[in-house]
């Protein structure tokens, strides 16, 4: 399952930009929308990948995540269910 952060800029003129330093709330979801969550803390850390399995995983050139602090995540609806991707 790929997980993405949607952001809401706060600044006029920065559409499109996101401006982590000073966001203090994060929220997102899987596609399908079963699973939604939430962070209220600045990221830990951000990247991206462009592994085969994120290409794969994701249908995009590369995948962006981001790292937050346990205790300031939580699912606010659903919770992701573990199962076996594939035979190795």
């Amino acid at each position: 399952m790929s997980f993405g952060i949607s952001f809401v800029p706060s600044k006029a003129g920065t559409q499109g930009c996101i401006d982590m330093s000073s966001a203090a709330h994060f929220a997102g979801g899987c596609l399908c929308g079963h699973i939604r969550y939430e962070a209220t803390a600045q990221p830990v850390s951000a990247g991206y990948c462009h592994c085969r399995m994120c290409q794969r995983s994701s249908g995009a050139p590369a995948q962006v995540w981001a790292q937050f602090p346990i205790e300031f995540f939580r699912y606010t609806t659903a919770e992701p269910e573990v199962y076996k991707s594939s035979s190795w």
